[in-house]
């Protein structure tokens, strides 16, 4: 152990190994007085310095610093600011069983009226159980650990050798953060599913949440292409691809962001044109590329087929169907998204691809008329995960 701020550290002669007894003035009813220098240097008229109140100022400066856990050093003179600064406090002695703690706080508390709204740290030396957790402090009455919105702990919420902070509020300990976060179990709380769909954003993953159980990303559809005017028939868009992920690592409380594929429009520009190919969805490092672009026919020759999007850094990647030829039109579908086949009229307006991720369906030919392609149908990003915490 450091010897902090000790005499003998500092090279002063005479220092003692034990602290010297001491019974300074303690009734309650005396004012507080303060040193005064004396009046000129010959004159001893001045308040003096005894040992026993420096080393009570030590052991005060002391306690500060060793219960606030930071490293003990005589070499930083911050070190008080950095020990404060920390705003928790660790306890110790921690035993008990899974579901009853037991610990100690030095210097012993008198009531919990006397720490609510502080923090501590404990490190507990086994997991998390289910049936409810307790805490007791220097054998005082067990409070309730939970979580923020009062639930309580569950098998796995925290492994043994990791570092729990809670505050207390006088009738329970609250759990503000758990450190380092490993793996918790995925089946803690209650299945939850969020789909994604607009076009960017971020996702931010529940406090309780280190595990994704399920992670679908899909792809938007390519659009059909236009058909001529002259007894031709354009091509189908591409489905999108898709990427289905189990078991993906997310930081509790982190934001994470993502991008959904949109589906491919339908060229504006008239007969015979290609349409668009469908966006790209991506999320942690998975992607579902959109569905390419289905042809554009003129001149009495049909279109030629195109293919769909592909999924990848899954642990099960899908590709999306093809775009048919102009003969069938049929717009390619999706994991998800069923095939869209084009309307039996020969103008107007086009069926859109079905969502999520299929592609639109070519344009018909028509005698004199031309017919739009069907736009793509948008991609997806759907979220599964097991929470106590309602999206």
């Amino acid at each position: 152990m450091t010897n902090l701020w000790g005499p003998t550290a500092w090279f002063a002669a005479r220092g003692s190994a034990t602290r010297p007894a001491v019974n300074p003035l303690n009734a309650g009813g005396d004012a507080d007085d303060w040193f005064k220098d004396c009046s000129s240097p010959e004159a001893r008229d001045g308040t003096e310095w005894r040992a026993g109140l420096l080393n009570a100022l030590i052991a005060n400066l002391r306690s500060l610093v060793r219960k606030s856990g930071h490293p003990v050093t005589n070499l930083d003179d911050d070190l008080l600011t950095r020990s404060v600064r920390r705003g928790f406090w660790y306890l110790s002695a921690i035993g008990g069983t899974a579901t009853g703690l037991t610990a100690v706080l030095d210097p012993a508390i008198t009531a919990y009226s006397e720490i609510t709204g502080a923090t501590f740290v404990f490190v507990p030396a086994s997991d998390s159980a289910d049936g409810g957790t307790t805490l007791a402090l220097n054998g005082f009455a067990a409070l309730p650990i939970t979580w923020a919105d009062g639930s309580p702990i569950e098998a796995l919420n925290w492994v043994a050798g990791e570092r729990v902070h809670v505050v207390a509020t006088g009738t329970a300990f609250v759990i503000t953060g758990i450190s380092p976060a490993k793996v918790r179990s995925i089946t803690a709380g209650t299945l939850r599913t969020v789909a994604l769909t607009a076009a960017s954003g971020n996702w931010d993953a529940p406090a309780d949440v280190s595990i994704i159980s399920r992670l679908m990303v899909i792809g938007g559809g390519g659009s059909g292409g236009n058909s001529g005017t002259s007894a031709s028939r354009a091509g189908g868009g591409g489905g999108g691809g898709a990427s289905e992920s189990f078991a993906v690592a997310v930081t509790p409380g982190s934001s994470n962001a993502y991008t959904v594929g949109q589906g491919g429009l339908a060229s504006p520009s008239g007969a015979g044109f290609t349409g668009t190919a469908g966006g790209t969805s991506a999320m942690f490092g998975r992607t579902g590329t959109g569905g390419a672009a289905g042809n554009g026919a003129n001149n009495g020759v049909n279109a030629v087929q195109v293919i769909g999007g592909n999924g990848t850094g899954g642990n099960v990647n899908y590709a999306g169907q093809i775009g048919c030829e102009g003969i069938v039109g049929t717009g390619g579908g999706s994991i998800w998204g069923q095939p869209t086949q084009r309307p039996f009229t020969n103008s107007g307006i086009n069926n859109p691809g079905s969502s999520p991720g299929g592609g639109g369906p070519g344009g018909a030919d028509g005698g004199g008329n031309f017919q739009f392609g069907g736009n793509g149908g948008a991609g997806i990003i759907q979220i599964q995960y097991f929470s106590r915490f309602a999206p």
